[in-house]
């Protein structure tokens, strides 16, 4: 798997002013971001993209899934339109996401467990 497409938009969303960029796979669902896995909190539960939708699996986002309670669907724009909450994570951390496309994410992040999912 190659990584030019995510550098690219990377550069391209801090070109624009912002941190990171959202991924769509070609089906146009939410895959990742450039830098990690992708987590949304959609009416209380939080989601993250299937590997079917393209996704790097990761040990952290396998972590985060047992711990949240997350489920594995696919997430449309439509659908990252509605959420309250989220967050990017990688093997070396996570980042919680302030804003999409303008619109702030109000949730709290203080429920996400990073000592259990991050400690050995």
């Amino acid at each position: 798997m190659g990584y030019g497409d995510n550098i690219l938009a990377r550069r391209e969303a801090i070109d624009r002013g912002v941190d990171d960029a959202i991924m769509l796979n070609t089906e146009g669902h939410v895959a990742c971001a450039t830098v990690g896995n992708l987590f949304v909190r959609i009416e209380g539960a939080w989601v993250t993209p299937p590997k079917a939708d393209g996704i790097l699996p990761g040990l952290a986002r396998r972590r985060f899934i047992a711990e949240l309670g997350a489920t594995e669907a696919p997430i449309s724009s439509d659908m990252l339109r509605t959420s309250d909450a989220g967050f990017v994570c990688n093997s070396l951390g996570f980042s919680g996401i302030k804003s999409i496309d303008g619109r702030d994410l109000p949730g709290d992040l203080t429920e996400i467990p990073i000592q259990s999912v991050y400690s050995p």
